[in-house]
């Protein structure tokens, strides 16, 4: 047993600067601002997308809140960067709590449009889609983006020292959850229909 805790303790003690710098890189606001900034672009594309792609109304539907709430959230966000004299398409790179979506990346990761590379490739391969399936996957990956975004937002919120930053997440989140929500309906929907 005392092996057992040893291991546990050497374990929590070698996690425990990786933890510190992510909380804190989390914490900065113009990373906070980067993320946030380039999510919105993304899923405003793969809405735009949708409504290109999809046949199906209630997708439709979907993809013009998404793209108007996101419209919105980014004026907002502009602003705040702007007050603070921060630029959100310059500012680096998050990671995840769990290493997957927000990823430092080079320079050399952005896509020719400006958005990330990971991005960029989901909207290639939903782009080949259409009907059904399309309506599948767009679901699915807005869920998943939302879902990603809200788990960053409430890292961020809770380690905030910056106010305009911890007051533009608590008006965020709410919509965020709304989006995620709305996204995993969608997708049970669909998955029932098909």
């Amino acid at each position: 047993m005392f092996d057992e805790m040893k291991k546990g303790l050497r374990a929590a003690v070698i996690s425990l600067p990786l933890c510190t710098v992510l909380v804190s890189s989390l914490a900065r606001a113009d990373d906070c601002v980067g993320m946030l900034h380039r999510s919105n672009q993304y899923e405003i594309a793969m809405a735009n997308l949708a409504k290109d792609r999809s046949s199906n109304q209630a997708v439709k539907d979907y993809a013009d809140l998404v793209i108007s709430d996101h419209k919105k959230a980014d004026d907002e966000l502009q602003s705040v960067a702007a007050a603070d004299d921060m630029d959100a398409a310059r500012s680096r790179e998050v990671q995840s709590a769990t290493g997957e979506y927000f990823r430092p990346m080079p320079r050399a990761g952005m896509g020719v449009s400006g958005m990330a590379a990971e991005h960029q490739k989901a909207l290639d391969e939903l782009g080949k889609l259409k009907g059904p399936e399309f309506d599948r996957r767009f679901a699915k990956a807005l869920a998943d983006e939302h879902r990603k975004v809200i788990d960053n937002l409430k890292i961020v919120r809770a380690n905030a020292t910056d106010r305009d930053l911890a007051q533009l997440i608590d008006k965020l989140l709410p919509t965020e959850q709304k989006h995620d929500s709305s996204a995993q309906q969608l997708e049970s929907s669909l998955s029932k229909a098909s």
